[in-house]
């Protein structure tokens, strides 16, 4: 017998009943968290990510242990399912580089090798880019334990009315402008460098 303990995990419709009761504030971070994880990976957009993760989960191929929390599940299912798209692409762009630079050793019509080395830069501020928006999605997350604040925040950066977020979180105009304010000044002292 091994040492090891088997660690639970709860079932599939246990795990589908907690995607389903999120609040929107923790739907709009899984969304951010599923953009972030995405970035950098050709053709792969955030909503890619969270639907390729969700039906894993909901098959039961990804199940949730017990004892952790679902959006922290989420995240690191998608940070896994995001390193393996990265690695196939990697995978698959080698050889495309191979081939290319086979092809024009041998004088065959082929890309020009410049557009190789033009690319392998493009992948890499994509990386740079990719590290920015993490750090950043980070610090805002932190301007804004309250999730209530940070949904609004996101719900604004997705465009919608004032109207569609306050009938989203249930606010009325007072706590809606009071949010407002709120969420203003942390992000200009943020901007400034400064803490609150």
């Amino acid at each position: 017998m091994s040492g090891k303990t088997e660690e639970k995990r709860h079932s599939v419709e246990e795990t589908e009943a907690a995607l389903i009761e999120l609040l929107p504030a923790q739907k709009y971070k899984l969304n951010a968290l599923a953009r972030v994880r995405a970035a950098g990976i050709p053709g792969f957009s955030g909503d890619d990510l969270l639907q390729d993760v969700l039906a894993r989960v909901l098959k039961g191929s990804r199940p949730w242990p017990e004892g952790v929390d679902i959006i922290a599940f989420m995240d690191q299912t998608m940070r896994s399912v995001a390193s393996q798209r990265r690695r196939t692409h990697r995978r698959r762009k080698e050889k495309i580089d191979i081939m290319t630079a086979s092809a024009v050793q041998t004088g065959d019509d082929a890309d020009d090798p410049s557009d190789v080395i033009e690319q392998a830069a493009s992948d890499d501020l994509g990386a740079d880019q990719m590290l920015i928006a993490k750090q950043t999605l980070r610090q805002v997350e932190a301007l804004f334990p309250e999730e209530k604040y940070l949904g609004v925040l996101l719900w604004r950066a997705e465009g919608h009315t004032p109207d569609e977020i306050k009938q989203e979180f249930s606010m009325d105009q007072t706590d809606y402008e009071s949010a407002s304010k709120l969420i203003s000044r942390r992000l200009l002292r943020f901007t400034n460098g400064q803490k609150e």
